[in-house]
């Protein structure tokens, strides 16, 4: 989670950028504290944690 955290902050950045240059308010106006970080991480864990394998077919 850490990682889709790290790559999410450019991506953020750019669409705001791209929505300021055509005098637009941001899309995503806020930074994800340390806390929720952790809750993202630990949700993320239990889902993936969870998930059934499935036979294809």
């Amino acid at each position: 989670m850490a990682e889709v955290l790290a790559d999410w902050l450019p991506v953020s950045t750019f669409l705001n950028r791209v929505n300021r240059a055509m005098g637009k308010s941001d899309l995503y106006p806020f930074t994800i504290a340390a806390p929720v970080a952790r809750k993202l991480d630990f949700v993320h864990r239990v889902v993936t944690g969870s998930r059934v394998e499935r036979p294809l077919g």
